[in-house]
């Protein structure tokens, strides 16, 4: 909360707020106040804060590899680096690293600050691809002539309220990227287990446009619609929907800073036209990302020289807050709900979440199986058994490949029904390339009966052929069981799961 100035408000109290869900007002069951990390008590604290004195901050650093030139990701490693150290010893830091393809833990939640400067140095020596990014775009988009300049590519002043051929196709391919640096993001997000305390994620994004066809038109002047292109908050809502729905804050780092310093060899870059708003175009796009996944989960975006200093910035905005809390009447639809936190002061703002979904348990296993598969990291519940036959030759460079599940029916609850005894589950498969690509099989539904109760020794076995890539190595399988309301999760990586 600040006021008028913009400076934080303290000794406010559960009545001077109002909280609407999907804007009916609901009650304040915790509230705790935070001041420079000491913890002011309640009639209604959090649970979670009853007890302590001080409450410290995890922080996630998630760097994203694929988009960012490699002077501009040092550049922003070096300051985080040099400020990790403020650290409070209550503090805790995790680093992740991103590289299109697969998450790298570079390292797990530790209290020591020179545990994670040396995970984010190095970083810095990790490879980045924004160099071939430039080359995509400039591949993709112009030709080269004669003289060597290059040129737009048909269609750019032909078609001024709709994309060519040339235009679509990269920006299709440009979609996929940024869904797979928003899947690697939010698997990040549920993938890692968290201390108590408040959780910040220090997102380094490397230059994620709010709307890719626009961004393939490279300006504004050519106001672009295009019903099959996805962009704004359905490209970005699954992250901040992750973040909020378990409990981290996003501060959003533009990592590129400003465009006309980008440093990248001018054959690459696109042409600049005299006069032409394509550098505040490029900001912009960039920025409205940032600024969206930021306001939702109640952070801050960093533009520009604030990538330097953001670290000494999340450090300072997480030492004073309210902790606010409230119990939402789970119905599990998939359904998104609209939070709004009102003050009884004109003259005061309120920085807060904005929403959060209520996720199905089929659409959360969906989410775990590909987060397994982003970690890359072998094994699963002793419970869920996997094996695969001899791959065989199949259509258009596909493999058959033979799969036997094995499930312990312990595991499972078992409802009886008109003399049977059934057990209902969900069976979710997802794999992914030597590419970093992604395919998922619908959630098959299975029913396993029998005319006595399991016991625990029993399994309850599924056959299937899965066609795949000849290039997977990675493969993940989970089962949803409907009657105990419970998920296990198997992966196969190549070379590391003894059963694959």
């Amino acid at each position: 909360v600040t006021d008028k100035d913009g400076l934080r408000v303290s000794r406010l109290e559960p009545k001077n707020f109002r909280l609407l869900i999907d804007g009916e007002e609901v009650p304040i069951e915790y509230f705790t106040e935070i001041r420079d990390g000491k913890v002011i008590p309640s009639a209604i604290e959090v649970p979670e804060l009853a007890d302590a004195e001080s409450v410290g901050t995890n922080f996630l650093i998630f760097i994203d590899e694929f988009f960012p030139l490699s002077n501009d990701k040092k550049r922003v490693l070096a300051a985080v680096a040099e400020r990790a150290m403020n650290m409070r010893p209550e503090d805790r830091a995790a680093v992740v690293a991103w590289d299109g393809r697969k998450l790298v833990m570079l390292s797990d939640w530790t209290s020591s600050p020179a545990e994670t400067t040396a995970a984010v140095e190095g970083a810095m020596e990790r490879p980045s691809g924004g160099l071939h990014r430039e080359m995509e775009r400039s591949q993709w988009l112009y030709r080269p002539t004669a003289t060597g300049v290059r040129v737009r590519r048909r269609g750019y002043y032909g078609a001024r309220y709709r994309l060519g051929p040339q235009e679509e196709q990269y920006a299709s391919r440009l979609v996929a990227q940024l869904r797979s640096a928003v899947g690697a993001a939010s698997a990040a997000l549920r993938g890692m287990e968290t201390p108590p305390g408040r959780k910040a994620m220090i997102l380094l994004s490397g230059g994620w446009p709010w709307d890719p066809a626009q961004w393939v038109a490279e300006s504004y002047r050519r106001m672009i619609s295009h019903p099959l292109i996805p962009r704004g908050a359905e490209l970005y809502g699954p992250l901040s929907d992750t973040a909020n729905l378990l409990g981290y804050t996003i501060y959003a780092v533009d990592v590129p800073g400003l465009q006309a310093t980008g440093g990248v060899d001018a054959s690459l870059r696109a042409p600049r036209p005299a006069g032409s708003d394509f550098e505040f175009f490029l900001e912009q796009e960039i920025h409205d990302s940032l600024q969206f996944l930021a306001d939702e989960s109640g952070g801050r975006a960093l533009i520009n020289g604030q990538r330097i200093s953001a670290f000494d910035e999340v450090v300072g905005d997480v030492r004073s807050y309210y902790w606010i809390g409230f119990s939402p009447d789970w119905a599990r639809d998939n359904e998104r709900h609209e939070i709004r936190l009102e003050v009884d002061h004109e003259d005061l703002s309120v920085r807060a979440r904005q929403g959060f979904p209520d996720l199905s348990p089929q659409s959360q296993t969906a989410l775990a199986v590909q987060s397994s598969l982003l970690f890359g990291k072998a094994g699963g519940s002793d419970a869920l058994q996997v094996k695969l036959g001899e791959a065989q030759k199949g259509k258009k460079g596909k493999l058959n490949v033979p799969v036997t599940i094995s499930i312990a029916a312990s595991e499972l609850v078992a409802v009886e029904r008109d003399g049977q005894w059934v057990s209902e589950v969900d069976l979710f498969i997802a794999a992914m390339d030597e590419g970093g690509g992604l395919a998922e099989v619908p959630p098959i539904p299975l029913v396993f009966s029998s005319s006595r109760r399991p016991k625990a020794n029993d399994k309850f076995i599924y056959n299937t052929t899965l066609i795949v890539r000849k290039k997977t190595t990675e493969l993940a399988i989970a089962v949803y069981d409907r009657n105990g309301d419970k998920r296990l999760t198997r992966v196969l990586v190549k070379g590391k799961e003894t059963q694959s």
